[in-house]
């Protein structure tokens, strides 16, 4: 926002310059910095429109920051008033949208240029000169922050009795207005509107009307100056494309206490530079004003700051900044400020908002930067991460590739493999391929299989992943979110009886000793898993798939391994590859374990890199091994590592009859 600094110099005699001006600002208030000519600008934030986004309202801060002679801000009562020419009503009609309009009648009124002076000002602030009326209407504005807006009274159409009538209501249905930049505007329902009996004279808080518009003709006018709701202003001003000097200060919330004092300005300045006379003066309240009063402890104020603030400076501050402070003692004889908040400041609503005032005109750099004090503890263990870690390895290891699918399915899938249960559906889903949150895993690893296998004789693939079910309550249902592993299987041989040995040995693997699977008749449903009587997942055969599902939450309490840090290694790793000739009913994940039994201080990792199985072979298939050797306190030699690949060759002949190539 652009100010005049010739204007804060009159407010501030004793500034020395405009440097002096913006290095306060800056240091203890707002992003400041100089323009061109008679001005600088200040970069508000939105809550502080109301108090500084005036002349005024710079002038109060500056004037806080340095310790300068408090604001002498002119005025003229309202109350004395010199004529009863006129007769007005004022009706709020949407009494959320508008919490207080004031309005006050002149006559007498001489239309003509305004002051250089006054030009000046509103040149140096981008508002272009218009006439004396229109000008000090603007001027008021810049000064004190509250817009305002002239209408000619005789201008004004229809009567109540013999005064005429301002109303603030919602447009109707079909209303429109000519602005005056002569722009037709449609209005809606949702808009604003001050009106007479007949029709809009202006679009509240946005743009004043032809309809009532001062002209060099206009002898008595009404000003007005109105107190609207933030929102309402911004979605009008955004629906009509009409951004204007008064919307943007409406829709960062305004003080309703800035009507009267900018209508006091207002009057002042009407008096002195068309010779109007001041008539009568209406305010109509549709809420109570809000006055802001806040305790906050000296301790507090010490232990947010982190430093130990004078009693006597805390109170200076405030009452520099327009606080009214009380003190007082609490139960504990805690030293405790009662704060009333400055009628402008509509940001002070707690005691951390008087906390952050006091900091900031105390100065920031004062204030010597320290390690934050905190407790720090080991972070608890989550056993279920380290299941996870360990079925990702288990299962690539086996030769397994890690999918991810969606959360959200339609409602073919969520019912493809139970058509007794179903996922919680979506009230507002994006189409109606993910209407359903998903209650198992299976049929998106299905799908996988079933895409995959158009490239290739054999597709593994495992996912750990969220299923979602409904769970009914008293009441109500609630959704059970859970943590699953699920894996699948497809190829030439019997995928069902791999995948059976997979899950029985992983789960061994984590320490369950009791498990049993047990033949369950429900839908394509072949196994049930359980360990100690505790239900830990299924497996099954569809369409010469095989499939598991696994509960982790429930593995993860069965575990019996602790969690360890390893450091990273320091010595590099040395791979090699074995390829053998091995029958296709043996099982790679129980090769894979046995070459990691060999010798688990150097067999840091085991990987199958590749499979074939065909008619060169009959009933053999064809596997390739990459094992990694690592030791922790040394570089392998090749001897050491040959020696290790020679018992690993040991090993698949006598153990698994296995062919080396």
């Amino acid at each position: 926002m652009k100010f005049s600094y010739p204007l804060i110099k009159k407010l501030l005699p004793r500034l020395k310059d405009k440097r002096e001006l913006i290095d306060a600002l800056t240091m203890h208030a707002f992003e400041a910095e100089d323009a061109s000519g008679n001005t600088f600008e200040v970069s508000l934030p939105p809550n502080r429109y109301s108090d500084a986004g005036s002349h005024w309202g710079i002038a109060r801060e500056v004037a806080a920051i340095l310790g300068l002679k408090k604001v002498n801000i002119p005025a003229r009562s309202l109350n004395a008033r010199e004529s009863d020419f006129a007769k007005l009503q004022v009706k709020i009609l949407d009494k959320v949208s508008c919490s207080r309009y004031s309005a006050q009648c002149f006559e007498n009124v001489s239309i003509g240029d305004s002051p250089i002076w006054m030009r000046r000002v509103l040149e140096d602030c981008g508002i272009r000169p218009i006439n004396n009326v229109v000008d000090i209407m603007n001027y008021v504005m810049l000064e004190t922050g509250q817009p305002l807006h002239a209408f000619d009274y005789d201008k004004i159409e229809g009567k109540r009795g013999s005064a005429k009538v301002l109303m603030v209501r919602r447009a109707k249905k079909g209303d429109s207005m000519i602005s005056l930049d002569k722009t037709r505007y449609q209005l809606t329902p949702e808009m604003l509107v001050i009106t007479d009996i007949k029709r809009p004279l202006a679009i509240a808080g946005v743009k004043g009307g032809v309809p009532a518009e001062i002209t060099l003709k206009t002898k008595r006018i009404v000003v007005e100056s109105a107190n609207f709701n933030a929102p309402d202003i911004y979605r009008t001003s955004r629906a009509l494309n009409l951004r204007t000097d008064a919307s943007q200060r409406f829709s960062h919330e305004l003080s309703p206490h800035l009507t009267t004092i900018a209508l006091e300005r207002a009057a002042q300045l009407l008096i002195e530079i068309t010779e109007a006379r001041a008539g009568l003066h209406v305010d109509v309240l549709s809420k109570s004003l809000p006055r802001t009063t806040i305790r906050v402890s000296l301790k507090d104020i010490n232990r947010v700051i982190g430093v130990d603030i004078e009693r006597g400076q805390i109170v200076d501050i405030l009452e520099r900044l327009g606080f009214k402070v009380k003190e007082t003692l609490g139960k504990n004889k805690e030293r405790l400020f009662e704060c009333v908040a400055p009628l402008l400041r509509t940001d002070i609503t707690e005691a951390g908002d008087v906390i952050e005032e006091i900091v900031r005109l105390y100065g920031f750099q004062k204030i010597k930067p320290l390690p934050p004090s905190v407790l720090i503890k080991a972070p608890e263990f989550e056993k279920i991460f380290g299941v996870m870690d360990a079925a990702r390895n288990f299962l690539r290891g086996a030769g397994y590739d890690e999918v991810y699918n969606y959360s959200m399915v339609d409602r073919e899938a969520a019912t493809r493999l139970s058509s007794e249960e179903l996922g919680p559906e979506l009230e507002n889903p994006i189409s109606n391929e993910f209407s359903h949150l998903r209650n198992s895993l299976l049929p998106g690893l299905l799908k996988n299989i079933e895409h995959n296998r158009k490239f290739f004789d054999e597709v593994k693939v495992f996912e750990i992943g969220h299923t979602f079910s409904l769970k009914k309550r008293k009441k109500s249902e609630e959704v059970e979110e859970k943590t699953i592993l699920g894996f699948a299987a497809a190829s030439p041989r019997e995928s069902f009886f791999e995948i059976k040995g997979i899950a029985k040995t992983f789960l061994e693997d984590l320490g369950a000793r009791e498990i049993t699977f047990k033949e369950i008749k429900k839908n394509n449903w072949s196994l049930g898993v359980w360990n100690s009587g505790e239900f830990l997942g299924i497996i099954a055969q569809i369409d010469k798939v095989g499939l598991a599902e696994l509960d982790l939450e429930h593995i993860a309490s069965l575990s019996s391994k602790e969690a360890h840090y390893e450091p990273i290694p320091k010595f590099p790793g040395v791979m090699r590859d074995v390829s053998f000739l091995i029958s296709r009913g043996r099982k790679i994940g129980f090769i894979i374990n046995e070459i990691f039994l060999l010798n688990k201080n150097l067999v840091r990792g085991v990987d199958l890199i590749d499979e074939y199985s065909g008619d060169k072979w009959p009933g053999l298939q064809s596997l390739t091994l990459r094992i990694i050797f690592q030791a922790p306190d040394r570089t392998l030699t090749a001897e050491e590592v040959d020696k290790e690949m020679k018992r690993i060759g040991d090993l698949l002949k006598h153990k698994f009859k296995a062919q080396i190539r």
